[in-house]
């Protein structure tokens, strides 16, 4: 899930997700951060069911379904800069198309690289 949040008149996106390896997605935001086009990172933490209790996937089936599992997640709320402009704010058709054509190829790059970081 992704919302838009609203703090002291500034605009923020919260993405709530599941992941393997929690600390990755803020790492590379980390070492990306400054680079024209990409959101700054403001805060990734993971979430927590009760203090100092970890919210996982594993606690959510029977302990029998441990083994079938493919992997445990662990919750994860990352919070960054907005980036980009209103589907609105295109004036023209060419270049709400010019914006998907560079998000698809930022997406290519960034597969690129994370074959490479791998």
């Amino acid at each position: 899930m992704v919302y838009l949040a609203r703090c002291s008149e500034e605009l923020y996106i919260i993405k709530d997700h599941w992941v393997e390896n929690p600390l990755q997605e803020s790492r590379i935001m980390k070492w990306v951060n400054g680079i024209c086009g990409v959101p700054n990172l403001v805060d990734s933490w993971m979430v927590e069911v009760c203090p100092g209790v970890i919210d996982v996937t594993s606690q959510y089936h029977s302990e029998e379904s441990h083994v079938y599992m493919k992997s445990i997640q662990m919750h994860v709320w990352t919070v960054i800069s907005l980036h980009g402009h209103h589907l609105s704010r295109f004036r023209t058709k060419h270049e709400l198309v010019q914006c998907i054509r560079d998000i698809l190829v930022s997406k290519y790059i960034l597969s690129l690289t994370r074959s490479l970081l791998i």
